[in-house]
């Protein structure tokens, strides 16, 4: 991965080019908490996305986090990748230049915690809007061991902008966890799976 360029929000972008990855290079955006709120242990949140490439007919999840000030607030590293196609993080049978999952666990994990890492200990949350939220639910039940929580929003007909979703805007507004729950009380009011009609 090497880093192109930082734009006027702070937001880091890298060039991505791996076999896993799709034809051509790919961008990789990266927010770092500047002002992070006292005594919130850093962690790290992967913004998985619905379309391809910079595409956001549906939205742009690490601008909503950033305009809410996720970053600052829980102590965040935003990360988003971007993909060929339309992201449906596992590995296509067909064709191995489209091994999402393993470029999720194999290639963006690592580097995520050499890199971004500021303890060592961080925990890689996943939140996603729709067919990437179901991703997100994919990954984690796949790799256990590599996310923490995964939070997901879908819709049943019509999916309006990320950024002027009411259910995204409650995803990321409630408490973040800082470990892993042991039993149903303890999930934070954020992780849940909202169906709208």
């Amino acid at each position: 991965m090497n880093y192109r360029s930082t734009d006027a929000q702070g937001v880091k972008s890298y060039e991505v080019l791996c076999a896993d990855g799709g034809y051509g290079p790919q961008i990789l955006r990266v927010l770092t908490p500047t002002n992070p709120a006292a005594r919130v242990t850093h962690n790290f949140v992967i913004v998985l996305p619905v379309q391809s490439g910079q595409q956001d007919t549906f939205g742009d999840g690490l601008t909503t986090l950033r305009a809410l000030g996720a970053q600052n607030q829980y102590n965040l590293t935003i990360i988003e990748p971007s993909f060929a196609i339309g992201p449906r993080y596992a590995d296509n049978p067909n064709d191995p230049n489209l091994h999402y999952e393993s470029l999720m666990t194999q290639e963006l994990v690592p580097w995520i915690k050499q890199h971004l890492s500021t303890s060592g200990s961080e925990q890689i949350w996943l939140i996603g809007f729709s067919k990437s939220g179901i991703g997100g639910q994919d990954l984690i039940l796949m790799h256990p061991d590599l996310f923490t929580w995964p939070q997901a929003g879908t819709c049943r007909r019509t999916c309006r902008h990320l950024t002027s979703s009411a259910a995204t805007r409650r995803a990321i507004t409630g408490p973040m966890p800082t470990s892993r729950p042991t039993t149903a009380s303890q999930q934070p009011s954020w992780m849940f799976t909202k169906s709208r009609s």
